[in-house]
């Protein structure tokens, strides 16, 4: 893999973060020149499509591209445009929100990742596995989530921004992006790496996996339409989505009980903690939406804003951003040899563990009626200004090329 490329997505998940911690000091002081909205959308975006999406385009191209198929010129072309999508959407996210500009360049994104998925599906054509098909189905989940996206404009134009199915469809794009776009391309990933090591899985045992992991993502987004219809029959059809996914997580566990999956797969002990920081968070993901087949609950988890923050939270930078440094620390891309890498991982497990917990903690007081915890905007503002100082760590720890032949073996 590219190192110089990688070292651009973190820069951009950096300044993610920093503009997270200007949406925390809002709530602490005043945003002189800055408009909170515009900052939130500029965050939001950045956090997705520069640092997720582009960190997700060069693992899959280097891990699943046959050798001849990885240098070709319109991948780079495809990178190199989406990170001046990114530049310049950020800006214009920030000085005018959603505006023209902003939604331009948004629309010239969404053909890159099309183009991204059309040449993935085409150079991988006749290739099959169980790594394959999980990530096809991760591109199927990037396509049907655009689709919201595409509805927007008559969504305004005839019912308007305050319409439940504005609503619907914005929450449309989020779920299948992040339960299904993001969490299916890991999931294909780590089948990559098992693959690469020869370990076996069930064909029978995976094709149960990955129906019941499907049927239940479908049926789960039933939850953001209670928000504004809460119907028994939409409660009931994403309780029933919650159970067969918490199935689907025990068929995984039992398809991978015996095979000592963290011992084998990765060897650094920083790999060995951030792999089972993405494993935890993800059975703790099943285990929140478990408890939300409570109708009650369930209309709580989307009201209070700590638990939206929370769990979005847990899902990218827990599930998805935690697999990833694991791959990138086992690959060597971060190397723990040098003490800032070292420093920056650890501050980012300190970070995400203390933030999430405050989050779900001051959540829980909201829910019992209990206020909100003494000095929680200062703590919660305090404890943001880590997750970028472990980046730049990260960062300083990158700065010098890494030799390709040592860190990218299959």
């Amino acid at each position: 893999m590219n190192p110089n490329w990688i070292i651009i997505t973190i820069a951009n998940f950096f300044v993610a973060s920093i503009l997270g911690v200007i949406l925390r000091y809002a709530f602490v002081g005043e945003l002189t020149g800055w408009s909170f909205r515009n900052v939130m959308h500029a965050h939001s975006h950045l956090s997705m499509i520069g640092w997720m999406f582009m960190i997700l385009f060069i693992i899959i191209m280097y891990r699943f591209l046959p050798w001849n198929k990885r240098n070709k010129p319109i991948y780079s072309w495809m990178f190199w445009s989406n990170q001046v999508i990114v530049v310049f959407m950020t800006i214009s996210f920030i000085l005018y929100g959603y505006g023209t500009i902003s939604i331009a360049l948004l629309i010239f994104h969404l053909f890159i990742s099309y183009l991204f998925t059309y040449h993935i599906l085409r150079d991988t054509q006749g290739i099959t596995s169980q790594s394959l098909f999980l990530l096809r189905t991760a591109f199927a989940w990037l396509i049907i989530s655009t689709l919201a996206l595409w509805a927007l404009g008559p969504v305004i134009q005839y019912y308007g921004k305050n319409s439940e199915l504005y609503f619907w469809s914005i929450q449309f794009f989020l779920h299948f992006q992040f339960n299904g776009w993001f969490i299916f391309s890991v999931l294909a990933i780590f089948f990559n790496e098992l693959e690469q090591r020869q370990i076996k899985i069930s064909p029978s045992g995976f094709n149960v996996f990955y129906l019941l992991l499907v049927i239940s993502c479908f049926m789960t987004y039933s939850l953001a339409v209670t928000w504004s219809r809460p119907q028994d029959f939409l409660f009931i059809t994403n309780s029933l989505g919650v159970v067969l996914q918490l199935i689907a997580l025990l068929t995984l566990v039992r398809l991978l009980w015996n095979q000592k999956i963290i011992s084998f797969l990765f060897k650094d002990t920083f790999s060995k903690i951030l792999f089972s920081l993405a494993g935890f968070s993800l059975l703790l993901k099943i285990v929140i939406q478990a408890v939300v087949v409570i109708p009650s609950v369930a209309v709580i988890s989307y009201t209070i804003r700590q638990f939206v923050i929370g769990f979005i939270h847990l899902t990218l930078l827990g599930i998805v951003t935690g697999y990833i440094f694991a791959f990138l620390t086992d690959k060597n891309y971060i190397n723990t040899s040098k003490i800032s890498a070292k420093a920056g991982l650890i501050l980012f497990l300190i970070g995400f563990a203390a933030t999430e917990c405050l989050l779900f903690m001051q959540g829980l007081m909201l829910w019992m009626e209990k206020g909100f915890i003494h000095g929680y905007f200062e703590w919660i503002f305090v404890l943001s200004i880590i997750l970028p100082a472990s980046l730049i760590l990260i960062l300083i720890s990158m700065r010098k090329r890494v030799n390709e032949s040592l860190v990218f073996v299959h």
